[in-house]
């Protein structure tokens, strides 16, 4: 899904004028949204809405809104819309995440949050020099590519049943905070031993571009006007 948006997107910032692109970015959204909430309301044949990319732009629209709108607003707007964001939004994600994830608002509901914390985030300084979200930075393909499997074993019958919990809130926030230590531990393994063992052959295979003859630099000369005075005249070398 990302690979198809990040083919498509660079074109269209190429090609629509810039006073379009939050436009575009929050159309995005929107469509993704009407999309979801079509297969899944019965209006359109089903579809899998979970790998078809126009019913997953949510995160990728709002990411691309934030990259436009962020840079050019106020620091204090910025972060009072993210504090506003988040209060509102995040209690109904959590209450929808809890009782059906698979909602068409979910997703939504997830990517405005984010979004939200991102506001505060690029507006608090002493963030960037925490150890731990630096490290999360390093690692975070590694959990990119593990955290689906990890989830859909905790979500897994059997894999409620290994735990003797009566409570389903006690199991299922054990079976969460697991997950994300499992996947977090499987990631940071991947970089130490895989993935910075290959990326020390990077410089063996780095592109260097060619030499190329650079073009004739300017000549600044003196010329002697009428007044006796020397002038600065730009002669240009041909």
């Amino acid at each position: 899904i990302e690979e198809q948006f990040y083919l498509v997107w660079p074109i269209v910032v190429w090609l629509a004028p810039r006073r379009m692109l939050k436009s575009l970015a929050l159309s995005a959204v929107l469509v993704s949204v009407l999309l979801r909430w079509s297969v899944m309301s019965g209006l359109i044949n089903p579809l899998n809405t979970y790998t078809n990319t126009l019913t997953r732009l949510d995160g990728l629209g709002m990411g691309a809104f934030l990259a436009l709108w962020i840079p050019e607003s106020e620091s204090r707007y910025v972060r009072r819309a993210g504090i506003v964001l988040m209060t509102l939004v995040l209690p109904l994600a959590v209450a929808v995440g809890w009782s059906y994830s698979g909602n068409w608002s979910f997703d939504l509901l997830l990517a405005a949050c984010f979004g939200g914390l991102l506001c505060v985030a690029v507006n608090a300084p002493a963030l960037s020099n925490l150890g731990f979200l630096k490290y999360t930075g390093t690692i975070s393909y590694g959990l990119y590519l593990v955290h689906v499997p990890l989830f859909v074993f905790a979500r897994a019958i059997f894999a409620r049943r290994l735990l003797v919990v009566h409570s389903p809130v006690i199991r299922d926030s054990i079976l969460l905070v697991g997950s994300f230590a499992l996947c977090y531990a499987i990631a940071a393994t991947s970089w130490h031993f895989v993935e910075s063992k290959i990326l020390r052959w990077k410089s063996r295979f780095e592109y260097v571009t060619p030499n190329a003859p650079l073009p004739p630099l300017p000549a600044l000369a003196l010329s002697s006007e009428n007044s006796g005075k020397k002038q600065p005249t730009l002669l240009v070398n041909e």
